[in-house]
C-alpha cells in the first residue's frame, strides 16, 4: 500500500490542495483569520528525537496569520484492511 500513500502525499504537498481543503473543512476559520494561500508554507519534515533518532513526519505546513501562528501535521494512512489496533 506504499504506493497509495506516496500518491496521496503527493497530491497533499500541493500547497494549492490543501489550501482547498481547508476551505472546505475550516472556511470559518480561514475567514477569521482572513488566511490566504500565500500565509501557507511547507516545512522540513525530518526532526531529531531527544534520544538522537531520526524522525520523519508525512507532510508538515505553517500557516502564519496576522496575528498568529499555526502548524499543521497532515499524517497520510491508507489501509485496504481493517486493523483493530
Amino acid at each position: 500500500m506504499q504506493r497509495f500513500d506516496a500518491i496521496f502525499k503527493l497530491i497533499f504537498s500541493d500547497k494549492h490542495i490543501f489550501f482547498e481543503f481547508l476551505q472546505f473543512f475550516l472556511p470559518d476559520l480561514i475567514q477569521k483569520h482572513k488566511i490566504t494561500i500565500d500565509d501557507i508554507s511547507m516545512e522540513k519534515t525530518e526532526f531529531m528525537s531527544s534520544d538522537l533518532k531520526t524522525k520523519r513526519s508525512d507532510i508538515l505546513y505553517r500557516i502564519k496569520a496576522k496575528r498568529y501562528e499555526a502548524y499543521v501535521y497532515v499524517l497520510l494512512e491508507h489501509q485496504s484492511r481493517r486493523d483493530y489496533k
